[in-house]
């Protein structure tokens, strides 16, 4: 993925959201960014979007 963006001369970067998961953010033509999760990605990804990491995520802990 940062290959072909490189070659297609869009800005690319692997990044990790918060603690939860890494991903690969690529920004198509400098104007929208699309993220890009190998299997090891989503995995990290499925493990950490669960109920309790979004109310920690967005400060709703005391929220029920």
């Amino acid at each position: 993925v940062l290959r072909i963006a490189a070659e297609a001369g869009w800005p690319a970067r692997l990044c990790q959201r918060g603690n939860f998961f890494h991903c690969i953010e690529v920004w198509i033509e400098g104007a929208a960014v699309i993220e890009v999760l190998d299997p090891s990605m989503q995995a990290e990804y499925r493990a950490s979007m669960t109920p309790a990491n979004w109310r920690t995520s967005f400060g709703l802990e005391s929220a029920a």
